[in-house]
């Protein structure tokens, strides 16, 4: 089953924004967090309790590729792009401490 209509959102086959919808993911066995949208919410991370997502199986209505998207609140993008800059900041400090010994 289907839902019907569709939400403009990046294709990575067509590598643009297409009109994509929303399918069932058959790798996903329950559908009921989300009021039967075919959305599954991610909230047992291992690593961090704090990170809570959506995840959707799309169909590209243009090319009919299928991919899943993870949606997440702009609080929990704001602190997963601090912890890459923080990432970056010690790559860079060890990447400079190799090069002086």
């Amino acid at each position: 089953m289907v839902m019907e209509g569709g939400t403009n959102i990046y294709c990575p086959e067509c590598s643009t924004i297409r009109e994509c919808k929303v399918v069932k993911n058959p790798r996903i066995a329950s559908y009921d967090r989300d009021g039967g949208n075919y959305s599954v919410f991610g909230d047992e991370n291992p690593i961090d309790s704090e990170i809570h997502y959506f995840l959707r199986n799309r169909e590209c209505l243009i090319c009919c590729s299928n991919f899943e998207t993870y949606e997440l609140s702009g609080e929990t993008l704001e602190y997963l792009v601090s912890e890459k800059a923080l990432l970056d900041k010690l790559r860079n400090i060890l990447k400079s401490s190799k090069l002086e010994s």
